[in-house]
């Protein structure tokens, strides 16, 4: 979901509005498009860049499904941990649950860094991959997305505001009117931060919920950042990376989003959840 989508409410109070304003934080929005897609761009689903050689990741004996392919050269802002050029590619698991269950010495995705002056690609966007042959050989192959043809993307800068429990508010009053003015329970401050401030019902039309390159994160279940073996947030390996929204790019089983967590240039630091609806 985007702010091209959102829709409009009340009026927020001013006293509020500073309060978001002082939290914003600029990331890249991701905007599927149509048109052609060439191999060294932004795109989610298809065939990513390959240089000949290159190996496919596999995961639980099959081949892993392609999720996307972000141009870091192309980005119209700096975003943290990211390198000036290189191709960002990112796979995961192609079992039924989309290898969210791997583990260290498994782990159910993949992601890798090309560099895409070093070699050409010996493969076209369109063409199919390892999974999509595998599939037509009859292999249970479960893809994250809808698509088997490339989805262009194409960056552009916004802004971003976390969820309350991150914004560190030591005065919420201002929160606890504006759930009054719309007639939600001031004592749920969570939700109405979460739906009416920074969600679909925020009247500010300018804050971004949807695929996103950096900024905070979106969750639809739980903030796994803390548990496990997630980073927590505020820990630079806890940052978001990467964030693809079946909102935008239907997917991710009956729907969900797709989190990248991590330092972008170091993939040892990469983690990776499929939070589904």
């Amino acid at each position: 979901m985007s702010f091209l989508r959102r829709s409009m409410g009340p009026r927020m109070p001013g006293e509020l509005v500073a309060l978001v304003d002082a939290l914003r934080v600029p990331c890249v929005g991701l905007l599927p498009v149509g048109g052609r897609v060439g191999a060294a761009d932004s795109y989610a689903g298809g065939h990513p860049f390959w240089p000949d050689g290159a190996d496919w990741p596999e995961y639980a004996g099959r081949p892993m499904s392609f999720v996307a392919q972000i141009d870091a050269a192309a980005l119209p802002i700096p975003v943290p941990g990211f390198p000036e050029r290189g191709l960002l590619q990112w796979f995961v698991g192609a079992d039924d649950v989309l290898g969210a269950y791997g583990t260290p010495g498994e782990p159910g995705f993949h992601t890798r860094w090309t560099d895409p002056s070093a070699a050409p690609s010996v493969r076209a966007p369109s063409d199919p991959t390892p999974a999509h042959i595998a599939e037509r050989r009859g292999d249970d192959i479960r893809f994250a997305l809808e698509t088997r043809m490339p989805i262009p993307l194409r960056p552009f800068a916004v802004q971003t505001i976390p969820y309350l429990d991150e914004a560190g508010i030591a005065d919420t009053e201002p929160i606890a009117r504006w759930a009054e003015q719309l007639d939600e329970d001031p004592d749920d401050l969570d939700y109405v931060w979460a739906e009416h401030v920074r969600g679909p019902s925020s009247p500010l039309a300018d804050i971004w919920r949807g695929s996103n390159i950096g900024g905070f994160p979106t969750f639809t279940q739980w903030d796994v950042r803390g548990t496990d073996d997630y980073a927590p947030w505020g820990a630079r390996e806890g940052a978001l990376i990467l964030e693809l929204d079946s909102d935008d790019i239907p997917g991710w089983g009956d729907g969900g989003v797709g989190h990248l967590f991590g330092i972008a240039s170091d993939t040892a630091t990469h983690r990776y959840q499929w939070d589904c609806l």
